[in-house]
């Protein structure tokens, strides 16, 4: 009887723990998103809702594309045992930056908004999926600008050949100062409030900044020897590196003037030259990109490197907060040639618009597809209801199609296939609510009557077992009755075991008073980045840029054209 039990209730629990619950996420801008090991894609945090009616979420929910092949936007997980997730649920958070290291077993999170706080949330951290735990990294130390720094909307990428996050660009939060102190250049920056908006910066990481997530790194934030650095500031990039020529790609975004040589307003970056980083040498530049059809300038939007390795697929933006979505939506563009190629023709079923701006994108390599996450789609003040999963079919770069999400999707083997191809069954789908709840009946009544088949096969076995054991014991009976042997069962019987935060001071009067970088002396402080003779030895020893070398990194019809609309300035969340 025991093994009846026994058998039993192992069925019973691989039943329900193979008996998923699944959520559907609310909608949401800014997420972060990642696509781990095996097949896992993880999203957290963003603002759930729309327009001012959002709220920040703090729900670490997994998607996993091997076992959940349709219906995407209802078939999340949450994950509520990860350990340490109180770093990441105390402040939720924003528009926080995203890199994934090579093994896709960690999903680093840098900086973010975090709403009205008391306290001093984690700036950084890490999420490992091997372990399910998160763990906090530490702070930038800027300087003399300070080591708790608020950025967020700066540009990440993981660079392999050096383990590091590469991370450039973004704005500051209720900076400490109206000013910033350069320490590549050693030069005050006094040009950094937004003149609509006091209580923001326009510099983030001003200069290329470098981070190792070693759990005992020496140094985990340094600033790598860069030339020609650039002038200005930008934010709201999405950023690519190339492992080729072992660059970053800084595409899109806006771009400011920070210092008081020349006044220029907030402009959107221009899509034709593109600002480059040299991660082997550390050198910037810019590369020129053409096409038939040059994108329009964008923010809120990503740029995603694809399988061959040369090419990436952007997609979606906007040029301002509150309009539409950019309707040229979708671009690849080849690394070597640097061409753009445009893929605006796409559709989605039932003409759905496949516009998507403040969303997130990853890349399943096996498949040869690239996930678009969240988002809105027309205005952020609109509550849409859309697919907050799309799924393109990036196999051939220059003839990308969207795949359709609401039936099943293809194996690692199989030929995508594309959502053209599929509107003709589409016409004929039911009820997309009753085929999930015609789903979770069907999968409530296998497990039951699987469950009901395993206790039956349970019982006919056990059954039979004790025939043969009643017909064993008596012949042994008859033996032991022969032979007059004594047995002490209770002591056979008897042998057998089972096993079962701080809140942010007001302001000092140092506060309206520009740096003055002699106090390094008179208190025999240091810059963070010090000069020297020589390059090798130091962090940053580097002449100030020429004006050939800063005109090249001045963006065609970016900071400086008049062709360019101003976008709103970012409003605090």
């Amino acid at each position: 009887m025991q093994i009846c039990t026994y058998t039993i209730a192992f069925a019973l629990i691989t039943t329900l723990v193979n008996a998923q619950s699944y959520v559907t996420p609310a909608l949401r801008r800014s997420p972060s998103c990642a696509m781990l090991d095996a097949g896992k894609i993880h999203c957290f945090g963003g603002l759930a809702g729309a327009g001012t009616t959002g709220r920040l979420d703090a729900i670490l929910y997994t998607l996993d594309t091997t076992k959940v092949q349709s219906d995407y936007a209802t078939h999340w997980e949450e994950l509520t045992d990860s350990i340490n997730s109180e770093i990441f649920t105390t402040y939720p958070r924003t528009r926080a930056s995203v890199a994934v290291t090579s093994d896709k077993k960690n999903m680093i999170i840098t900086g973010g908004t975090f709403g009205v706080i008391s306290g001093t949330p984690v700036r950084n951290l890490v999420y490992n999926i091997d372990t399910n735990s998160w763990r906090a990294l530490p702070n930038f130390d800027d300087g003399v600008n300070g080591n708790d720094r608020q950025i967020y909307v700066e540009a990440t990428s993981w660079v392999p050949d050096q383990s590091k996050v590469y991370v450039f660009g973004g704005t500051q939060v209720k900076p400490a100062y109206r000013w910033y102190y350069d320490n590549v250049l050693n030069r005050n920056l006094t040009n950094v409030i937004y003149a609509k908006d006091d209580a923001s910066s326009k510099i983030g990481y001003y200069r290329m900044t470098t981070l190792d997530i070693a759990a005992h790194a020496a140094t985990p934030w340094q600033v790598p020897t860069q030339q020609n650095p650039p002038v200005f500031s930008y934010y709201m990039q999405a950023s690519v590196y190339h492992p080729s020529s072992k660059k970053i790609f800084y595409i899109g975004g806006l771009v400011n003037n920070a210092t008081t040589e020349e006044i220029a307003a907030t402009r959107n970056v221009s899509m034709s030259e593109i600002t480059t980083f040299d991660t082997a040498t550390g050198a910037w530049g810019t590369q020129n990109f053409t096409g038939e059809l040059i994108p329009s300038p964008r923010k809120s939007h990503t740029v995603t490197l694809l399988p061959s390795g040369q090419d990436i697929l952007m997609y979606g933006g906007t040029q301002n907060d509150d309009s539409y979505g950019v309707a040229d939506f979708c671009y690849t563009a080849n690394l070597h040639t640097f061409v753009w190629t445009s893929c605006n023709t796409i559709t989605l079923p039932n003409n759905n618009p496949p516009t998507r701006t403040e969303h997130a994108a990853v890349l399943d390599e096996s498949k040869k597809v690239v996930y678009i996450l969240f988002g809105y789609q027309e205005l952020r003040s609109l509550a849409n209801t859309f697919n907050t999963v799309l799924a393109i079919n990036v196999t051939d770069p220059k003839r990308v199609n969207f795949i359709d999400t609401s039936r099943k999707l293809f194996t690692a083997a199989e030929e995508p296939t594309s959502a053209a191809d599929n509107k003709k069954d589409n016409s004929q789908t039911a009820n997309p609510s009753n085929d999930d709840s015609i789903t979770v009946g069907a999968a409530v009544g296998g497990s039951l009557g699987g469950l009901l088949l395993i206790g039956i096969a349970a019982f006919l076995v056990w059954r039979k077992k004790l025939t043969d054991k009643k017909k064993k014991l008596a012949k042994q009976r008859q033996e032991e009755e022969a032979e007059q042997l004594s047995v002490d069962w209770d002591a056979i019987e008897g042998g057998f075991t089972e096993s079962c935060p701080i809140p942010i001071n007001e302001k000092d009067q140092q506060y309206l008073k520009p740096f003055d970088p002699s106090v390094l002396t008179e208190n025999k402080q240091q810059p963070l980045v010090m000069k020297s003779e020589s390059a090798e030895s130091t962090m940053a020893s580097l002449p100030v840029p020429d004006a050939v070398a800063n005109e090249v990194l001045v963006p065609d019809g970016g900071a400086l054209s008049e062709l360019m609309t101003k976008p709103d300035v970012l409003s605090r969340q």
